[in-house]
């Protein structure tokens, strides 16, 4: 994407976020995507993406953010599956 994007002249700024995975878990990477995010904005509409104030306790086991996600259950044979409603 960076290379084809710098192929068509376009300002780019590849930002690789050390050891971390596709749902950005890292409390650290998560923060410096937020920045990113707001650099970009500044720059390109103006404006400001106001961050949230950080946690004072780590959220609940579900995620936190009032999200209540299924929990895979793993039968005899080691398939997982979500639970039934």
């Amino acid at each position: 994407m960076e290379s084809a994007l710098k192929a068509a002249g376009k300002d780019v700024r590849y930002v690789k976020l050390k050891g971390e995975d596709h749902w950005l878990s890292g409390s650290e990477t998560r923060l410096q995507t937020l920045r990113e995010l707001d650099r970009f904005v500044k720059e390109t509409i103006g404006g400001k993406l106001t961050l949230p104030p950080p946690l004072k306790q780590a959220p609940p086991a579900n995620g936190g953010y009032g999200l209540n996600l299924p929990v895979l259950k793993r039968d005899a044979s080691g398939l997982e599956s979500l639970p039934v409603c």
